[in-house]
């Protein structure tokens, strides 16, 4: 009982690592389009890595590359359409992907992101006229 948790943790330390290994910054996100795929690329790798693609491991992948946009402040509508255009049905339990579909896979989720997908601050904006 208490293997399961630290292993939950080291992966979960682990896959932030991963994370903050590639910075994904908005402003210049049309410009860095390698360093964006091979973003996702490393990270749906390291999924099937740790799932060894069992049942469900296609959730996953979903949860790990909306994270990762998530963390990179991408707008949560902007990043659920984009990770379901990526993966939507094309991976499957039990079968792990080719290198081929790993690399289509990868050049979506972050392929059609501008600098103005950034998301909203839950902070309300000045009243310029109060102040």
């Amino acid at each position: 009982m208490v293997a399961s948790p630290r292993e939950r943790r080291a992966w979960l330390e682990s896959l932030a690592g991963w994370i903050d290994a590639y910075p994904l910054d908005l402003e210049t996100v049309e410009d860095d389009r390698l360093l964006r795929d091979r973003a996702a690329r490393n990270l749906i790798l390291q999924v099937t890595d740790r799932t060894g693609c069992g049942s469900g491991w296609h959730g996953h992948s979903h949860q790990v590359l909306t994270r990762f946009l998530d963390h990179w402040a991408v707008a949560p509508d902007v990043t659920e359409e984009l990770v379901e255009q990526a993966i939507g049905g094309r991976f499957l339990s039990w079968t792990g992907p080719d290198a081929a579909l790993v690399d289509d896979v990868a050049e979506r989720p972050t392929g059609s992101l501008r600098p103005d997908d950034r998301a909203r601050s839950a902070e309300p904006l000045p009243d310029h006229l109060e102040r």
